[in-house]
């Protein structure tokens, strides 16, 4: 219901649009489960060199099959690619000629309460970070569900159960610190987003009152009073940056961590003769695959949120 009614605007397009976006996403899942193919054959392989059970066209054989999967791989995502971002980029377009078309119809005492700047960043900004959570966003959600339950399911099954538990603790963390921030940043993108207005109304201001400015020999104020408006953006982006200069690093920090984990662990299991390396090189090789899923949720929770609130002031 919520939700409906945020994106009460956009109704008519998603329903126009919903097969571009289904056929994406369906694009994007086999690709996601297409390259869960390749660290199981590496693990293979490794397998039988250490016991000697291979031969050179064997090894020829599963390079090709690695270069056919990634063949696969190339198509499908094109395919997606063209679907997903190519409907949001439609979106956008549609969203602001719907928005030019509203604003046009309005009356004009509208205009006199209405900052000219505010209704420019709609138009430029507020467009833009929507079109991020229709395009880049619905992939990245998916694609972390999609890998991540896939490949913490081959873990657990096919390598082993115990060393996956070990491995995968402190990704919660990543989670939990992940949408702390989040809420953070979509306060402060909001401010971004109204100090970005009081940048735009003040140039068209200065721009269309020229002739006043001149005459009266007031540039030196009107610069004055640009220079505070430039400052007060770059400032509320600098609270934004600060949040992203924590947010990634601390993420690799963590995936760094399970990394740790998963050597150490793995490698007394491979002393001990409990793994295979084989088993242990592909562990290693799909944890890979799961660090970015965890860092595409904080990039997804960080685009949605910014998405969301830009939803909420063109609905205004």
């Amino acid at each position: 219901g919520k939700c409906m009614q945020i994106l009460r605007h956009l109704k008519d397009f998603l329903s126009q649009h919903k097969w571009n976006y289904l056929l994406g996403i369906i694009a994007l899942i086999i690709v996601d489960l297409l390259q869960l193919l390749p660290p199981k054959i590496i693990g293979t392989l490794t397998d039988s060199l250490t016991n000697n059970s291979i031969d050179i066209a064997q090894i020829r054989n599963y390079g090709f099959l690695i270069i056919g999967i990634a063949c696969l791989v190339a198509v499908f995502r094109y395919y997606w690619r063209m679907n997903i971002i190519g409907s949001a980029r439609k979106l956008e377009c549609w969203l602001r000629g719907k928005l030019f078309e509203h604003l046009e119809s309005m009356t004009p005492e509208f205009f006199n309460y209405k900052k000219t700047g505010d209704l420019m960043a709609h138009a430029t900004n507020d467009i833009q970070a929507i079109r991020m959570s229709f395009g880049p966003g619905v992939i990245m959600t998916t694609d972390a569900i999609v890998i991540s339950i896939t490949t913490m399911v081959i873990m657990f099954s096919t390598i082993n159960p115990k060393l996956t538990l070990w491995a995968l603790m402190p990704l919660p963390i990543m989670a939990i610190l992940v949408t702390f921030l989040g809420k953070k940043i979509q306060k402060y993108f909001k401010q971004v987003q109204e100090a970005f207005s009081g940048l735009s109304d003040h140039t068209q201001e200065s721009i269309s009152g020229i002739r006043v400015i001149k005459s009266f020999v007031r540039e030196k104020s009107s610069l004055q009073n640009f220079s505070t408006a430039s400052e007060q953006y770059v400032n509320k982006n600098m609270k934004l940056a600060v949040i992203h200069g924590f947010m990634f690093p601390m993420i690799g920090f963590i995936a760094s961590i399970s990394f740790l984990i998963a050597l150490l662990q793995g490698g007394t299991m491979v002393i001990n003769g409990t793994l295979s390396l084989g088993d242990l090189v592909a562990f290693i090789t799909y944890l890979g695959m799961l660090i970015w899923p965890m860092m595409a949720i904080g990039w997804v929770v960080n685009s949605l949120q910014r998405g969301i609130a830009s939803i909420k002031r063109i609905n205004d």
